[in-house]
């Protein structure tokens, strides 16, 4: 995760390659804001799941979802380029490259 900081406010940024299990086909991988923490408050984002277990599909934080704008492949029925994802496989919502 990389986190960008000052004396008042800590964002933290999902790694597009060390945080690939936080990622699945609903999400960008590019600039996915995970969490922003306040000094004296904390935690400021939440998801659905928040603060229990973690899950790529309900997400957390401020992530971009491309997932409704698929680009489908007229010759491979259930894959697609996802904007900010990749090619994916939306049968079993996996991301193949």
């Amino acid at each position: 995760m990389l986190e960008l900081s000052n004396h008042e406010l800590r964002v933290d940024i999902l790694d597009p390659v060390a945080d690939q299990s936080r990622f699945g086909v609903r999400y960008c991988t590019g600039g996915y804001i995970y969490q922003v923490s306040d000094r004296r408050h904390g935690p400021l984002l939440s998801g659905p799941t928040f603060p229990d277990s973690f899950n790529w599909f309900d997400g957390q934080g401020i992530p971009d979802a491309f997932n409704l704008g698929p680009l489908l492949s007229p010759s491979e029925p259930g894959r697609a380029l996802i904007i900010g994802i990749g090619d994916c496989d939306l049968t079993t919502r996996a991301v193949l490259s």
